[in-house]
């Protein structure tokens, strides 16, 4: 039996992060079901519970040591795991796992990471260091690639693929339908779902979001749902810019796993949203969208899947995005029909990583 132990920024609530250990490990079962899955987790009886995996605290030294003791491989990943843009303890933490496994003779690999950025003199040296010793690395982007040769980091083989999350299924239509009624969000209308997180000064942004949601509802006959993918934080920046909206709008209260928001999202007509993983959900879903960047990842899948950008989240122009939205009404069909095309190639690219896993795992 194959033993997988998974790091990354697990048992949090954030939908994208917890979206991308769904795939992981649904893709891994499937692909071999006699392997074992451990993640380090913030909530291991949550992570049991929802994967059906073994977890362990992420913070307690013994677990760690346990987990990285009894596996084959170390995933680190996926998302953007190595950067100090949050903070530096954040990136020191992750390295601290991946030289601990390479201490104790275990494979590494860096599954499906957004690398950066890192803006630190010493942070970068380390990250050099350290990453230059793992056996495999796999990026969600071409952008953290220039960012490794940047860095220096040339000894593991490296392979741009795509997010894991492009290969998870939904819930069906019906379900979809049902948590609709209950949030008694009506069906009467268009629905355009709006998704945003809490950002550095994010009283500067705030208007003209309200302003963008209130456009749609006037101009476009619409309803605006938000969709919070992180509790408590994106239901609270959800709230503000509701409170200052002139226009009634509707926020989705319950919190849902990955596939649920995925089936939320596939019933959007358009999806406006800072959150990369709801960019990438409305991506699978054939959904056209308009991404605010306040992160160079954000602009990067948004150029992929070939979608409007509004800009930078603190300098956002309300006209032009009303002009974007109103781009993607008037050509629709078109718009959906090329998504398509693109999403279908990203899911090719994101099972890619697992069979580069496996193959890792095979050499004894």
């Amino acid at each position: 039996m194959s033993k997988v132990l998974i790091s990354g920024y697990l048992g949090f609530g954030n939908c994208g992060d917890e979206s991308i250990l769904m795939a992981i490990t649904s893709n891994l079962q499937q692909l071999d079901p006699d392997i074992h899955i451990t993640a380090l987790s913030n909530n291991p009886e949550i992570t049991r519970q929802n994967y059906g995996i073994e977890a362990l605290n992420a913070f307690h030294p013994l677990h760690i040591i346990k987990g990285i003791k009894n596996t084959d491989v170390l995933l680190s990943g996926g998302g953007t795991l190595l950067q100090d843009e949050t903070s530096t303890r954040s990136l020191l933490y992750y390295l601290s796992i991946i030289q601990l496994a390479k201490f104790m003779g275990k494979k590494v690999m860096l599954y499906s990471n957004g690398i950066g950025p890192i803006h630190k003199s010493y942070n970068r040296k380390l990250v050099k260091k350290i990453i230059n010793q793992v056996d495999l690395i796999t990026l969600r982007e071409e952008l953290s690639k220039k960012e490794v040769e940047r860095l220096g980091i040339t000894k593991p083989p490296i392979y741009v693929t795509a997010d894991p999350v492009f290969t998870l299924g939904s819930i069906s239509n019906d379900e979809t339908r049902t948590i609709l009624q209950k949030e008694g969000i009506p069906l009467d209308r268009p629905l355009i779902g709006v998704s945003v997180r809490n950002w550095k000064q994010s009283h500067l942004f705030i208007p003209q979001i309200a302003a963008i949601c209130d456009y749609i509802v006037d101009y476009h006959q619409a309803h605006i749902v938000f969709i919070p993918m992180q509790y408590p934080n994106d239901l609270t920046m959800s709230n503000k810019i509701q409170e200052i909206m002139k226009n009634k709008t509707y926020i989705l209260k319950k919190q849902y796993h990955s596939k649920e928001i995925l089936g939320i999202v596939g019933s959007m007509k358009l999806i406006l949203s800072m959150r990369l993983h709801t960019l990438i959900f409305a991506g699978i879903q054939n959904v056209p969208m308009v991404g605010f960047a306040y992160d160079p990842k954000v602009d990067y899948y948004l150029q992929v899947l070939q979608m409007p950008t509004a800009g930078d989240i603190f300098q956002l122009e309300v006209e032009k995005v009303q002009e974007q939205i109103g781009y993607l009404f008037k050509y629709y069909d078109d718009e959906v029909d090329k998504l398509r095309k693109i999403s279908k190639s990203l899911i090719q690219k994101a099972r890619k990583n697992d069979e580069l896993l496996l193959k890792l795992i095979e050499k004894r």
